[in-house]
């Protein structure tokens, strides 16, 4: 009797552990996730992925997207860091220099994929350029100090020869707008919000914008303002690299290690995003897609014209290493082999 029941504990407990074990390496097949959170600041890294936001699932998992605007007081890229550093997000499309220094705080995060690939301009009411030269004894107005705009625009500039103005050679006006320095370019830092209006009303004379503000700078000031320079272009001439790597797919590596097919499928869906755009019907269809999710995006005049500014192009880590490499460094930073993901 007493070995009968010995003998019945000893095979429900058999069934009990063959049962869980079963259903540990069921969950290990899934990959672990049930659902993604994937996120984007409003504007060009929104519209890269755009053309993903109608699918309830990829790989078996329950896709939820995000795109973030911006509150006035914090730029839609910081939020967004934020919260996949924190968890809140599991894959994100932020810009690569704001990415790699979260890598160098300690976040464990690995970059993916580049998605978008340069999209700044130099715009204008006046007559293009045929030269950065052309820009000495000028005032150019940008955003962000410190950011891609500023930084890639220094870059060329110092590459061209062309000296920038130092804060104690110019006098600011009551307005936020500054004097011209003889032989050099003077640099003033001003919100967006600020510089469309200025543009408009004749008060500055260049700006450095990013698609697509440059598309919205264009349709509150009229058909006068011009892109006067690409920097695109500017950067090809002078490093005989395509361009550079603006914004990038990055990924918390806790979910990139358990969802190994889902990363690797949702990057190749987004290699197909150029082309898709490039269809008028489509672009609607995208743009109300993220309209659903942020009613006030910066995208509701974009065109398939101005879309082809936004630079996107999806290109995986390993594909372009050097170039995210060659990038970083303009911010002085830099990045070990654990901040770019594997297959």
């Amino acid at each position: 009797m007493k070995m009968t029941l010995k003998r019945a504990i000893a095979s429900v407990l058999s069934v009990f552990l063959l049962v869980s074990a079963l259903f540990s390496l069921s969950a290990c097949n899934r990959g672990g996730a049930d659902k993604a959170v994937i996120a984007a600041p409003d504007g060009a890294p929104a519209l890269a992925m755009a053309g993903l936001l109608g699918l309830s699932e990829i790989e078996g998992v329950e896709t939820d997207f995000r795109v973030v605007t911006s509150d006035g007081s914090t730029e839609a890229a910081t939020v967004v860091g934020a919260k996949l550093v924190s968890g809140e997000y599991d894959m994100a499309v932020l810009p690569t220099n704001l990415a790699a220094t979260l890598y160098n705080k300690g976040a464990d995060i690995k970059l993916a994929a580049v998605v978008t690939w340069g999209n700044l301009y130099l715009v204008s009411k006046g007559a293009p350029l045929s030269g950065l030269a052309e820009l000495e004894g000028k005032v150019v107005y940008t955003v962000s100090r410190s950011g891609p705009p500023d930084t890639v625009f220094k870059k060329l500039l110092s590459e061209s020869g062309v000296d920038i103005a130092s804060e104690d050679e110019y006098s600011v006006n009551t307005d936020g707008t500054v004097s011209p320095v003889s032989g050099k370019v003077v640099l003033k830092y001003m919100p967006a919000t600020t510089i469309m209006p200025y543009l408009k009303q004749n008060k500055i004379e260049y700006a450095v914008l990013a698609e697509p503000a440059v598309t919205n700078a264009m349709n509150a000031v009229g058909a006068e303002l011009k892109t006067v320079l690409d920097f695109q272009h500017e950067w090809q001439k002078m490093t005989g690299s395509n361009s550079y790597p603006q914004a990038s797919l990055i990924v918390r590596s806790e979910f990139a290690e358990g969802n190994k097919k889902f990363v690797e499928e949702f990057i190749n869906r987004l290699s197909d995003a150029r082309d898709y755009l490039t269809e008028q019907e489509n672009l609607d269809t995208a743009i109300q897609a993220v309209k659903a999710l942020a009613p006030s995006t910066s995208l509701n005049y974009i065109t398939v014209q101005s879309a082809a500014r936004c630079g996107i192009k999806c290109l995986a880590a390993a594909e372009c290493k050097n170039d995210i490499t060659d990038y970083l460094s303009l911010f002085n930073l830099t990045a070990d082999d654990g901040f770019f993901y594997e297959k």
